[in-house]
């Protein structure tokens, strides 16, 4: 201890030094003690790090209410709360909070082993009562526990694939507590199944209640089969299983339980501070569940997303996902961002190697082709090997190799967090420019046209259209996320204003040089999608801006309102 430290004047404190110096006297500079007890992670939980979400503190376990029993018979009402609340913490989970705060804070995950049918006394089937057979718990609970666990299994396998960012996004950490690894789908399917048939062929459950617990298994029970599903790419299952999920789920909603009495078991079975005896990196504070009807909210907006990636998944071209992830960013939809679902759509539309499940890498850069220029890849490349007249030899590896990553990392930069899509298009724009200036030196060692279409002519507009476009996000990013000052905002509408005179005249020069039949079609030129798919989401918050910028502010945004018009006008001029 330092000698020179100065004991604050105050009587409530008493030097305890000598008693410390005196009990750690045989221990070497260094070294722990540890306790049977008392563990490192006891100690360390006990610390304040300042930081409201993690901090727990001195707080300790309550001790005022009875022990929790597992086998404790239950009336159906409380089963069916319980079950309603445990979607409440899986979708807490989904939301970003940590599996010890969420999941693992529902005692009955830990007790399962207590719960199987076949070890139970035939004491408890003979002391339950009639209102509360021990089936309810046996089968009916630890079937829907299963269910929760297995669906928290096969979503963990999706979010651990490296799309999105643990501790950014979602929360990884299992605390070693299993998850149903070891238990087949199909094993989990039929447990489910098998509560299922006790509940609809009891004759000791009333029949509103049965109704409502038949209603909770099937839920459970088809969100297995969707979380298996999206995992394996089953794509074409998805339908009948999403219309299953919402009749279930529109039945629940019209059935919920009356919240338990005071001294029910059921509260019990929910305690947040139980993450304190889990192993977990950080200590953690526990978290207000959200309302049930928040949670049956955030489930149907999980339901719409795999929908819409049910319907995607079998479009081949990229423009409609590009367009697609676009409009989610700028006109997002309630409870359809989800770390899970950003993940199962970026999954899809490119895995090992693989891209929309079926094609080949080489599908990104025909649809670059075809659908910006309508000319296929191969008319590039022989157009390309025709007027060559370069002392190397040709660039396409490398072209295709860029063009393939660009196209790609665009399209699944739509569903990364706000940051991280940020920073995406950041590093892209050197690439986009390395490209277009690629392109540019392989236009000096062609030779010149002799009849026909310039087609490496016509790419380079189109590489810069996509710099601009970059551009372009990377300043309103900077307006969703509220990084610009009040100082820096007229600035940056200036900048904006700008850069969108720019993209709409490569718009002018794309469009002036596409097949007339292409422009008199129903098809609508993917930049100009494009570019209409973030329009209306953006005018109105420049609008709704802080008035702390001045009459600045009112002139960018004549500005960007006159772009705006002249993108339109380049649209019909299109046609």
């Amino acid at each position: 201890m330092d000698d020179g430290y100065q004991m604050l004047d105050n009587d409530n404190y008493e030097d305890v030094t000598a008693l410390f110096e005196q009990a750690s006297q045989d221990m070497q500079p260094g070294t722990l003690l540890f306790d049977k007890d008392f563990s490192l992670h006891d100690s360390m939980a006990a610390f304040e790090i300042g930081e409201p979400r993690f901090d727990s503190g001195l707080s300790l376990l309550d001790d005022s209410q009875p022990p929790f029993d597992s086998l404790t018979p239950l009336l159906p009402e409380e089963v069916c709360w319980m079950i309603d609340r445990a979607f409440s913490c899986e979708m807490a989970w989904h939301a970003g909070c940590t599996l010890s705060q969420t999941v693992f804070s529902f005692l009955y995950v830990h007790a399962l082993p207590n719960m199987d049918p076949d070890t139970i006394a035939q004491s408890h089937h003979r002391e339950s009562d009639r209102a509360r057979p021990i089936e309810l718990v046996s089968v009916v609970l630890r079937a829907s526990v299963l269910g929760l666990l297995k669906c928290c299994d096969l979503a963990w396998r999706e979010l651990i694939k490296g799309n999105v960012y643990d501790s950014e996004d979602w929360q990884s950490e299992k605390c070693d507590v299993p998850m149903s690894e070891t238990y087949p789908v199909s094993r989990i399917l039929g447990i489910l199944d098998e509560a299922c048939i006790w509940v609809r062929n009891s004759s000791r459950v009333r029949s509103t209640w049965r109704t409502a617990l038949f209603h909770r298994l099937v839920l459970r029970k088809t969100l297995v089969e969707i979380l298996s599903a999206l995992l394996s790419k089953d794509y074409f299952r998805f339908q009948p299983l999403v219309e299953t999920a919402r009749t279930m789920l529109q039945h629940v909603r019209a059935s919920p339980p009356p919240p338990p009495r005071p001294s029910s078991p059921a509260l019990r079975a929910f305690d947040p501070q139980f993450p304190r005896v889990l192993v977990s990196a950080i200590p953690l504070h526990p978290i207000q569940l959200p309302d049930q009807s928040s949670v049956w909210d955030t489930l149907t907006g999980l339901l719409d997303s795999v929908e819409q990636l049910a319907i995607l998944t079998e479009i081949p071209d990229l423009s409609t996902w590009d367009v697609v992830g676009t409009l989610r960013i700028w006109q997002p939809k309630p409870n359809q961002s989800l770390a899970y679902i950003r993940s199962a759509f970026q999954s899809a539309i490119y895995e090992n190697g693989i891209i929309l499940n079926k094609f080949l890498q080489k599908h990104a850069v025909d649809c670059f082709f075809m659908e910006a220029l309508q000319i296929s890849y191969d008319s590039f490349i022989s157009s390309f090997q025709t007027r060559w007249v370069g002392p190397d030899s040709l660039p396409l590896g490398h072209i295709e190799r860029t063009i393939t990553q660009l196209v790609v990392g665009r399209i699944k930069s739509h569903w990364y967090n706000p940051s991280r899509r940020r920073r995406y298009c950041m590093k892209s724009l050197f690439d986009w420019h390395e490209l277009y200036a690629l392109l540019t030196d392989v236009q000096k060692h062609l030779a010149p046209v002799q009849s026909g279409i310039d087609v490496v002519g016509r790419l380079r507009p189109v590489v810069l259209m996509y710099r601009f476009e970059t551009i372009r996000e990377v300043i309103l990013s900077g307006f969703q996320l509220a990084l610009y000052s009040a100082n820096e905002r007229p600035f940056a509408y200036w900048y904006l204003a700008q850069v969108l005179e720019q993209h709409l005249a490569c718009f002018d020069e794309i469009i002036e040089v596409l097949p007339s039949k292409f422009c008199s079609t129903f098809r609508v030129p993917v930049p100009c999608k494009v570019f209409d798919s973030f329009t209306s989401a953006f005018i109105h918050p420049i609008r709704c801006d802080r008035q702390d910028d001045g009459l600045f502010v009112g002139t960018a945004e004549a500005q960007l309102s006159t772009s705006l018009q002249m993108g339109v006008r380049a649209r019909i001029r299109g046609y």
